[in-house]
């Protein structure tokens, strides 16, 4: 009886003592699964959101874009350096940087592999960068960044997204200008920074391309056949910067008028770093500037201002006064324009569109100030 009850009591204290164990065990994995989906939480709770179509959207949340009803995409924070872990950058992720004052964005990349289907290509090249889902085997540079991320970021410094050539008959591709560089140090050799288009020869003489850089047309919107959604195309193709305008899916488009014919480029061989090299590309978006003391409106008018004529009226006021901008019908009934150009002018065709063509009515007209962007080359009616 003695033994049993030694035995039975020696056990309950076992288990006294084990218990704490077990649970501060157990609390201290509860700890450590709760912790990175805090982190996670309040990751997405700084993150900003944009529409890669219309980057004047903005919000905290994610969802669809309430213009064109796209996914939208987080706004690309500047990321430190990617080798200065002083700065918080990791070699091992791949990281954008915009500045957004300068107007630039840089990407890692690595250089492609030349000459993989000789036979089949012949030498050709259509690309100059694509992700690391695209046509790795007739660019020069790819990258692990996603077609929407580079877009975004394109976006976030300044760049317009325009429209790809081929959209109009014999049209050239239209969108912010771009000059794209390519920076590497090889072993035992000094730091080299080149226009990418240097990197590219034309096939029948060699000769390489002279550096007039590249037109942000900003791809195309195309179905995710998993999923169904409106994305961009380049997500999809993972064609980032494009030699000929016979693919409309990258972002970036060759402005060269020769590019109508395909298969007429290829690697500048002599003068590219070996396959596998690491690189940096850098984008300089050639964003206009709004000379001083411009001003720019937008403006919205209501009453009977559709079929009298009235934005014909504005395209031939707003040409000799020297001002830029466009002007056209809301499906509502009003009339919206953006006017931008000197302070006086800009006034000058604001009080002309109150009083508007003879046969029109101006109810009202709503005049929000803007900051001008000199983007605009002429005044337009767009539909």
């Amino acid at each position: 009886m003695v033994r049993t009850l030694t035995s039975t009591a020696c056990l309950a204290l076992l288990l006294l003592a084990v218990a704490p164990c077990h649970l501060q065990a157990a609390a201290a994995a509860a700890k450590d699964q709760a912790a990175p989906d805090a982190e996670t939480a309040q990751a997405d709770a700084k993150k900003v959101w944009t529409c890669p179509r219309h980057p004047e959207v903005r919000q905290v949340t994610t969802g669809k874009c309430p213009k064109c009803g796209m996914d939208l995409v987080p706004v690309v924070a500047a990321e430190p350096k990617a080798d200065d872990p002083a700065a918080g950058g990791k070699a091992d992720k791949p990281k954008i940087r915009v500045d957004e004052k300068k107007h630039t964005v840089t990407l890692p990349a690595t250089v492609a592999e030349q000459g993989k289907y000789s036979k089949e290509l012949k030498g050709a090249i259509e690309y100059v960068l694509v992700a690391s889902t695209g046509k790795t085997y007739e660019t020069l540079f790819i990258t692990p960044l996603p077609g929407d991320q580079v877009h975004a970021a394109l976006v976030q410094a300044g760049g317009k997204a325009g429209k790809p050539a081929g959209t109009e008959k014999d049209a050239a591709p239209e969108g912010t200008a771009v000059k794209v560089f390519v920076r590497y140090q090889l072993k035992g050799k000094d730091k080299v920074r080149r226009p990418v288009d240097e990197l590219v020869a034309y096939r029948d003489t060699g000769r390489a391309l002279k550096a007039d850089g590249w037109i942000f047309t900003g791809s195309t919107e195309a179905a995710d056949p998993e999923t169904g959604k409106k994305v961009l195309q380049a997500r999809l193709t993972g064609s980032l910067i494009g030699l000929h305008y016979g693919d409309a899916s990258p972002l970036l488009q060759n402005p060269r008028p020769e590019c109508r014919k395909e298969n007429i480029y290829a690697a500048n061989v002599a003068q590219l770093p070996p396959a596998g090299t690491a690189v940096t590309l850098v984008f300089e978006l050639q964003v206009p500037q709004a000379p001083k003391g411009w001003r720019r409106v937008h403006v919205l008018l209501t009453g009977r201002v559709q079929g009298v004529g009235f934005r014909n009226f504005v395209v031939r006021a707003a040409k000799p006064l020297g001002v830029a901008g466009w002007v056209w019908n809301l499906a509502d009934g009003r009339v919206e324009a953006v006017v931008e150009g000197p302070k006086d002018k800009v006034a000058k065709l604001l009080e002309q569109m109150k009083v508007g063509p003879r046969a029109a009515r101006v109810d009202d007209m709503a005049v929000t100030d803007q900051t001008p962007t000199g983007e605009f080359k002429g005044f337009v009616r767009r539909n």
